[in-house]
């Protein structure tokens, strides 16, 4: 039996080593898979930054295009008034 349970505690021991090499391998190829993809993330930003400015250059574009028009357009709405009766008031005052 003092054999037996010295089977049991070098398998136990056999074990744990077989534990420590598998959590060392999957590190190491988590940390492989991870550069791997930060190339890929990094192109990703990169591409998202030149869209997102092509796409603020084309908004400041417009803006700079019809800044004048929208602002002669509100000037006009605003000291053109047309004095008339509102709708309500002419119901009201038949009534």
């Amino acid at each position: 039996s003092p054999d037996r349970v010295q089977r049991l505690k070098d398998a136990r021991t056999e074990a744990s080593k077989e534990i420590e090499e598998l959590k060392a391998r999957r590190a190491s190829e988590f940390q492989n898979m991870e550069q791997g993809d930060s190339g890929s993330a990094d192109a990703f930003t990169k591409d998202l930054e030149k869209d997102t400015q092509s796409k603020i250059d084309n908004v400041r574009q417009c803006y700079n295009n019809n800044n004048e028009k929208v602002v002669a357009h509100l000037l006009d709405k605003v000291t053109k008034v047309e004095a008339k009766v509102h709708p309500n008031a002419i119901h009201t005052s038949k009534a």
